[in-house]
């Protein structure tokens, strides 16, 4: 509710100043849903002998009903109330994950959801540990989630509790 009363304030005042401008502030307030999306999706996997779900509504009332699921997202400064939030990519549009993947603790960094189309040109792809991999196409998004081991480089890390 936070952050929606702040992207309504934000448009009024910023009415005026031209579409693009609006889009790119707001757009700062939500770029961070696929890194939490991922982690939603982990904390399920953690909980679950190594397993991901095999659709959102397995992840979502699992993370809802499991006290130490609950425990996680708070620690994380995450509200169980805004989880359908977390799923919405940058472009507007429901996150697509990698459903039912099966990864152990020690597995290197992997994708987990991307964006449907993007933003400005860019589709992200959230990587475990809360990486956010910057793609230019679909092609190179399937090359992403195809590849055996990802490799993380210079891409950005999220902090938790201090993206709100």
């Amino acid at each position: 509710m936070r952050y929606l009363t702040f992207a309504l304030l934000a448009c009024l005042f910023l009415v005026g100043c031209g579409g693009d401008s609006v889009q790119k502030e707001l757009s700062k307030y939500s770029e961070k849903n696929i890194q939490k999306a991922t982690f939603l999706y982990s904390i399920y996997v953690s909980l679950n002998q190594y397993s991901g779900p095999e659709n959102v509504e397995q992840m979502t009332a699992f993370l809802e009903s499991n006290d130490e699921a609950k425990k996680r997202l708070e620690n994380m400064g995450m509200d169980l109330a805004k989880i359908d939030e977390y799923l919405v990519g940058r472009d507007g549009e429901p996150l697509e994950f990698i459903w039912g993947l099966k990864k152990n603790p020690l597995a290197r960094a992997y994708p987990i959801c991307y964006e449907k189309t993007g933003f400005d040109g860019i589709i992200q792809v959230g990587i475990s540990g809360g990486k956010i991999h910057d793609c230019n196409s679909q092609e190179e998004v399937q090359e992403i989630i195809e590849k055996e081991n990802y490799e993380a480089g210079n891409q950005e890390k999220y902090t938790p509790g201090l993206s709100e």
